[in-house]
């Protein structure tokens, strides 16, 4: 309402009126008032310096003066009231129509904020299940990082066990081995000495026979 009382004031204020002088009444031309007014025209033309309309007739032109503002100021107001109208019936169906594409518009803007939010929860859930992934298979790196240091440790203890074994049976070997050959040694220096004795006794057998042969 408010704003339809500014059109109106705005077309009113902005529509050119008749503007009226009261203060010097001229009596519009019609047929009726010419034979009445050739007559005063002369009578002006010769007396210039006295009043030329008698109260009669200048209560009649007021009065016509005044019917004639009535009717222009009436056919204004009602080609206002014609001009509101259409403007009223153009503003409303603009109105209508912005409101429509308006509404179009906040209708598609709201689709395309409802997908964009879809597809960001849809984001947001693959992402989440992705961190839920990574965070298993980083405590599984964690897991299989202590069993492998575990086993790390088990193994080198086993290697140092076996290590232990074998240089300790390597030793055994080494020492048996230096007995059979200190055996083998004297063995064989026994062999030698029995060997020697048997050569010296046969040597001293031999030369004692040629000597009892020699004294036959």
């Amino acid at each position: 309402m408010e704003k339809r009382e500014e059109m109106i004031r705005d077309l009113v204020s902005s529509s050119p009126r008749p503007q009226c002088d009261h203060s010097h009444p001229t009596p519009p031309k019609s047929p009726t008032n010419a034979p009445n007014d050739q007559p005063q025209n002369k009578k002006k033309k010769k007396n210039t310096s006295k009043a030329t309309t008698s109260p009669t007739i200048s209560k009649r032109v007021v009065a016509t003066n005044r019917k004639g503002n009535f009717l222009s100021e009436t056919a204004e107001l009602f080609a206002l009231q014609s001009q509101l109208a259409r403007r009223t019936v153009e503003h409303d169906d603009y109105k209508k129509l912005k409101s429509t594409e308006i509404a179009q518009i906040n209708s598609k803007h709201n689709k395309e904020i409802s997908a964009s939010n879809a597809a960001h929860k849809k984001t947001q859930r693959q992402l989440d299940l992705e961190t839920a992934a990574l965070d298993k298979a980083a405590r599984l790196i964690v897991d299989l990082n202590a069993l492998l240091q575990t086993l790390n440790k088990r193994l080198a203890t086993e290697q140092c066990r076996m290590l232990r074994d074998e240089y300790w049976e390597e030793k055994k070997r080494r020492a048996l081995a230096a007995r059979r050959l200190e055996r083998e040694r004297s063995i064989s220096f026994v062999f030698l000495f029995v060997a020697v004795v048997a050569l010296g006794l046969m040597l001293w057998s031999y030369s004692s026979c040629s000597n009892a042969v020699r004294g036959v």
